[in-house]
């Protein structure tokens, strides 16, 4: 039996969060790395051209979102805005995407609640988890459940209280694509009925 997508949402560099957006970067070629902004990072401090000199980087570009990652709705998803402070930016992101891929697919969230629906994400950063375990004074109980990653795809199914595999797979750079496997297994063996 076929297998159909039948909603998606993203959010790529440079405003791409539209499949408009994302084909006219795409159809005109446009490489959307900028330079870094000094809020994020004083390039200048660690970059040098040489990739084999120790303490430094060799690239003075990459690809920023241009969104706030401070905006999100904690309350609308039953988030304390304390938990959603010290709440990884991934989470955040996976949250409003799911909720944007089902509206997307015009299925409203009453009608999904409760289903045998799957969530697979692919994530290995552990950058956010570093930085709040850093300070162990500013750790509150509730931290771990905001930087571990195995929670990424967890806070999406409690959420949205979806009733099949939730699990985040980490295979580095093959995480997303062992996703969309998983994605499609169980939806041929029964195990699901949407992911």
């Amino acid at each position: 039996e076929p297998i159909a997508v039948i909603g998606f949402s993203f959010i790529f560099p440079q405003d791409a969060t539209s499949s408009d957006a994302l084909w006219e970067i795409m159809m005109n070629k446009r490489n959307t790395a900028t330079t870094f902004p000094p809020e994020r990072m004083n390039i200048n401090s660690i970059y040098h051209p040489d990739p084999n000199r120790r303490g430094q980087i060799p690239v003075n570009r990459s690809h920023f979102l241009k969104q706030s990652l401070a905006a999100f709705d904690a309350s609308f998803f039953s988030t304390s805005t304390t938990d959603a402070a010290s709440m990884d930016p991934q989470q955040r992101l996976l949250l409003e995407c799911t909720y944007n891929a089902l509206e997307n697919a015009g299925l409203p969230m009453e009608t999904v609640s409760g289903s045998k629906t799957s969530v697979y994400t692919g994530s290995f950063s552990t950058d956010w988890q570093q930085l709040a375990y850093k300070d162990g004074e500013q750790c509150r109980t509730t931290t771990a459940l905001g930087v571990q990653a195995c929670f990424n795809a967890n806070r999406i199914s409690w959420f949205f209280n979806f009733t099949g595999n939730s699990a985040n797979i980490d295979t580095a750079c093959s995480s997303s694509l062992v996703c969309l496997d998983l994605g499609c297994q169980g939806l041929r063996s029964g195990d699901h009925d949407m992911v």
